[in-house]
């Protein structure tokens, strides 16, 4: 069974990550500034934020737990046709692996491939 991941274990991940970069650094090289690398890292790649759930869609208002679903959210489905095409029948998606699943469950032993049809 794995653990709760809540806001304040994250915490505690990140605090103990950080003790381990910093004695192991000093331990080895007498400097910090790995000490210093690793908070711009954590910086950056949590966007200022480690809480989940707190991405939301400016058109549409939808939220998301994750910054990469809002990405996905608003590169092909806030606002835009179906973009991609089934090459067997009229089936169309918003999403390539959407056509992936639907011809491997309705067209057997036919080719797995989606036509992008807004090519740019």
């Amino acid at each position: 069974m794995q653990a709760e991941t809540t806001p304040e274990r994250i915490e505690l991940q990140k605090a103990a990550l950080y003790n381990h970069t910093y004695f192991v650094d000093v331990a080895s090289t007498g400097t910090t500034s790995h000490r210093r690398r690793f908070r711009t890292r954590i910086r950056t790649t949590t966007g200022g934020t480690s809480s989940p759930g707190t991405y939301e869609c400016h058109k549409c208002r939808k939220i998301y737990k994750w910054y990469r679903g809002l990405h996905r959210h608003l590169e092909y489905e806030c606002g835009k046709t179906p973009r991609f095409k089934c090459p067997h029948c009229v089936y169309i998606g918003k999403h390539r692996s959407h056509v992936y699943s639907h011809i491997k469950s309705n067209h057997f032993n036919r080719p797995v491939y989606a036509i992008d049809i807004q090519q740019d």
